[in-house]
């Protein structure tokens, strides 16, 4: 008996495992491995890394090491030719090893780093907003999915409703207790149910596509799970911190980098400045001894100054201050931007939530309505499409409820993906 059992269990276990919806946790883990803007991010990142790396590295002095070879020939009268005997021949072999440093008053060492820094910083800034991007597609794409998934049933139902209205329209026509055109009304909402579905079905499958080609997985064709976001945050209060915001942060950033390049174009109206300092060291290889170590040190100090650099730098500068007021009103744009946006959406979260409220109401009402009509129906009060149109007024207040519930999460969404506040 057991064997049975277990036998039926490990059959149906592959048809139990395919059969298990997708969950919005599951495609975003996916996700984070597949998606192929997340992997271009990662590596950008890793570029810019890299040059910070290659950028610091320029800042340690400069060391060389090396060998030498050297042979001083003499000519000699008597024999008329090269002689390569010791008594004809020098050589020594030698090996140095160099430090040397150079600080100058404007060091592109030093600008170079700075300006590493800033596109590493910049970097950062775009990988999180790519991640960022991606969830924010992924949930909106889901919840897309899942909206139109339980619009087809609800269509589907509706369907059913709407046939039984057209035959029992149909009967009554015959019986001429309605008119021609109040039957040509019915056929007319079937169609209309039909055409929503049809929608309805193109609608999910688009952005079911849509959605596996963002994460880049194969679609296994199963359901989609319901979405609990916001379930425990019914309050949903969020202030607008501009600073926080990842547009904001990059923008902010982005002018960091330019006032970089504005204190180098100003010292460039400064003389060249430069500071050398160099310590050497030889080593004869055949004689370690202190007579066969030479060591110097040199340091030099050279100033200059390029006469026609003095117009360049004018006109550069002079652009780079006009940049400069470009750059404050771009920022002032921006936060105007996001302001609106938060304000429109707050807006809309507010009329939302004020539609849940009657829309609960309506529900209430079309179920008492419909639970009256059952009676009545019961005891010959009304008549089949009485009832017909009562359970479909139940189904549209449950429809209208639905629909509701997926836009105040999108709006949430939104308002979370402005302010850039994690979303996952």
């Amino acid at each position: 008996m057991y064997i049975k059992h277990i036998l039926l269990l490990v059959f149906l276990l592959p048809v139990l495992i395919f059969s298990q919806n997708y969950t919005l946790e599951e495609l975003l883990d996916q996700a984070m491995t597949t998606n192929s803007t997340l992997k271009q991010s990662k590596i950008n990142l890793d570029i810019s890394r890299a040059r910070l790396h290659s950028a610091k590295v320029n800042f340690l002095p400069d060391l060389s090491a090396g060998m030498s070879h050297t042979e001083v020939l003499k000519y000699d009268d008597r024999y008329q030719q090269l002689k390569a005997d010791n008594d004809l021949q020098t050589g020594t072999d030698t090996a140095y090893l160099a430090v040397s440093k150079s600080i100058a008053l404007n060091n592109v060492s030093y600008f170079a780093n700075k300006d590493a820094r800033h596109n590493y910083r910049l970097a950062s800034i775009s990988n999180e907003m790519q991640f960022q991007n991606v969830v924010y597609s992924i949930i909106n794409s889901y919840i897309t999915v899942l909206e139109n998934q339980k619009r087809i049933l609800l269509l589907q139902k509706n369907i059913e409703i709407q046939e039984n209205i057209v035959s029992e329209s149909n009967s009554l026509y015959r019986q001429t207790k309605i008119t021609q055109t109040q039957l040509q009304q019915s056929e007319i909402n079937l169609l209309n149910a039909r055409i929503s579905l049809l929608n309805a079905q193109n609608t999910l499958n688009v952005n079911r596509k849509k959605l596996f080609d963002m994460i880049n997985i194969e679609d296994e064709k199963r359901d989609f799970d319901e979405i609990s976001m916001y379930a425990d945050d019914p309050a949903f209060a969020r202030e607008l911190e501009t600073s926080q915001i990842l547009r904001v942060r990059e923008h902010e950033e982005t002018i960091n980098k330019f006032r970089t390049a504005m204190t180098q174009t100003k010292l460039d109206f400064l003389p060249s400045l430069n500071l050398q300092y160099r310590y050497n060291r030889n080593f004869d290889i055949d004689n370690f001894e202190p007579d066969g170590v030479s060591t110097s040190h040199t340091v030099g100090l050279s100033l200059s100054y390029s006469l026609n650099g003095i117009f360049r730098n004018h006109f550069s500068y002079k652009v780079d201050k006009l940049l400069s007021a470009q750059n404050d009103l771009k920022t002032s744009d921006l936060i105007k931007d996001i302001t609106l946006n938060y304000n429109q959406f707050t807006e809309e979260l507010n009329y939302l939530k004020q539609l849940d409220i009657l829309l609960d109401s309506r529900m209430v009402q079309a179920a008492e309505n419909l639970a009256i009509a059952r009676q009545r129906h019961k005891l010959g009060l009304e008549t089949q499409l009485d009832l017909e149109k009562a359970i479909y007024e139940n189904l549209e207040a449950e429809k209208a409820k639905e629909d509701n519930k997926y836009q105040l999460i999108r709006t949430k969404l939104n308002i979370d993906n402005l302010l850039s506040n994690r979303l996952y």
